[in-house]
């Protein structure tokens, strides 16, 4: 199964380097969790609507552009339906969460960056 996790241009290199890494950050739109976690979308659009609507980024980052990664799921990985995002009325879920670092090797490149637009 493929996801998707949308971040920033400024932020690619790192995670090609590293895997995603979990965290409680700016980056989750303010939305409180029990634990550090990555957010994963079931759609590239809904991951890049996630960063889009992204407040406590600051301009800089949002500017640098937006990369949608789609990420590899193995069977072994344990994900949690995100609890702060309202499901669709269909039973497709549209948003995950994961605790655990993503290695490099699950995660592609997309899309190249795109520009905010206003």
């Amino acid at each position: 199964m493929t996801l998707y996790h949308a971040t920033y241009n400024t932020h690619l290199r790192s995670i090609m380097a590293n895997g995603l890494m979990p965290n409680t950050g700016e980056n989750n739109n303010g939305l409180s969790y029990d634990k550090p976690v990555i957010c994963l979308a079931s759609d590239p659009d809904i991951a890049e609507s996630f960063a889009e609507t992204a407040d406590a980024i600051s301009d800089e980052v949002l500017d640098s552009g937006i990369v949608i990664l789609p990420v590899n799921i193995t069977d072994d990985m344990q994900l949690t339906i995100d609890p702060n995002v309202k499901q669709d009325d269909s039973d497709e879920i549209i948003s995950y969460v994961y605790d655990k670092i993503i290695p490099p090797e699950q995660i592609q490149i997309l899309t190249e960056t795109r520009e905010r637009t206003e």
